[in-house]
Parts: C-alpha cells; structure tokens; sequence
C-alpha cells in the first residue's frame, strides 16, 4: 500500500469524529500515532501486538471512552488506512507502547 492511499491527518481526525460520536466527551481521550506506522509494531505498555502481523501502513489511534478509570479496562485500539480500510479492536486494553510516538488529539475532538 503507498502512503498515496493514507489518509491525510486532518482526514482522520475527521474519521475519528465520525466513530466516536457514541462515547461520552467529558470522559473521553483519544490518542493518534504521530506519523503512519506499520501496523505490526502496535504494541500496548506491555509489549503484546494488537493486530495481527501485517506490514500494512497505517494510522493507530487509541481510544479510551473512559479516562478516569484505574487499570486495565474496555478501550480501543484502531488501525486506519482510508473509509474503506480499517479494523478495530474493542476489549480489555492498556495503552500504547511508550515505544510508539503518538500524540493526544482530544482537544481537537470538538463535535
């Protein structure tokens, strides 16, 4: 897949707008990689791989619908190329890797 087909930043902070109208805002925080990545370097805090191996490029964005909480608890991890090619992974989830540099996009989050 060339980096033609990805989307651009702002197209995916307006992706994410779109997905994530069902969460509560005040409770919500979202956090984007700060460049495509590879979507088998997606690892949480503990090193596990969120998706399965493939050396597709993409976006990871990382939602967490409930930022109050302690631990380890329901959050999302996203993998986004464009509208058409996506995957999500919903479940008991830590964040990402400090290994990954992403960046909160929260602010932006304006509905």
């Amino acid at each position: 897949m060339s980096v033609e087909h990805l989307f651009r930043k702002e197209e995916l902070i307006r992706f994410i707008k779109d997905n994530t109208k069902k969460h509560n805002k005040d409770l919500l925080d979202v956090y984007i990689s700060k460049a495509p990545i590879t979507k088998s370097k997606i690892k949480d805090t503990f090193g596990k791989t969120i998706f399965e191996s493939l050396d597709t490029n993409g976006w990871m964005v990382f939602v967490d619908p409930c930022k109050i909480a302690n631990w380890s608890h329901p959050c999302e991890y996203w993998f986004v190329v464009d509208n058409e090619q996506f995957e999500f992974k919903y479940g008991e989830k830590w964040k990402p890797s400090s290994e990954l540099e992403y960046e909160s996009i929260t602010e932006f989050l304006d509905y």
